[in-house]
């Protein structure tokens, strides 16, 4: 929770580690551990609050090749600006002139809870595959999924040359 009322000019500094039992709050049970550490540094900007926040640490994962556990070391930054009040600047993209998020906030609200943006862009951090380095993963895994490819492509080439001879492109005449 970062305070919206109260903050002074001068930065105010928020720290915390996270581990698995954050993300298993939200639903996620494809983050098997985690240890990050959040940094968030509040400043009030007028009406509103200028807020920096920075994770750094290692989200652990199953790997998409040998579903084995897969450290993976994040380190995302993003800003906020809490438009607090009436009046909260609104944009058409979202985002404010100085690159943070706007994000408005009700004046009756005294705190922000960040959790669900530390959430996303922890999230948003890990990569698109997320796979052990080359000779790292599970070889028992590796070696049995790679027995049932070349199985699986040995049977769909014999299944495609029995049905169509010698051409490839036959199977494509009953489309027509």
């Amino acid at each position: 929770m970062i305070p919206t009322a109260g903050l002074s000019q001068s930065p105010a500094v928020f720290e915390w580690k996270i581990g698995r039992d954050f993300f298993l709050s939200f639903g996620n049970a494809e983050i098997l551990d985690a240890d990050l550490y959040v940094r968030a540094s509040a400043v009030k900007d007028g009406r509103d609050v200028c807020l920096d926040c920075r994770l750094d640490g290692i989200l652990v994962v199953p790997c998409d090749r040998c579903l084995a556990p897969v450290e993976m070391e994040v380190s995302p930054s993003f800003g906020l600006r809490l438009c607090c009040g009436v009046g909260a600047r609104e944009t058409s993209d979202g985002v404010a002139e100085d690159g943070r998020e706007v994000v408005p906030v009700s004046a009756s609200e005294s705190e922000y809870d960040i959790s669900q943006a530390v959430y996303d862009y922890a999230c948003l951090s890990l990569p698109i595959q997320c796979v052990h380095k080359e000779g790292e993963c599970d070889r028992e895994t590796v070696s049995r999924l790679s027995d049932g490819n070349a199985l699986a492509q040995e049977t769909a080439a014999e299944d495609l040359s029995r049905d169509t001879g010698t051409n490839p492109f036959a199977v494509l005449k009953d489309l027509l």
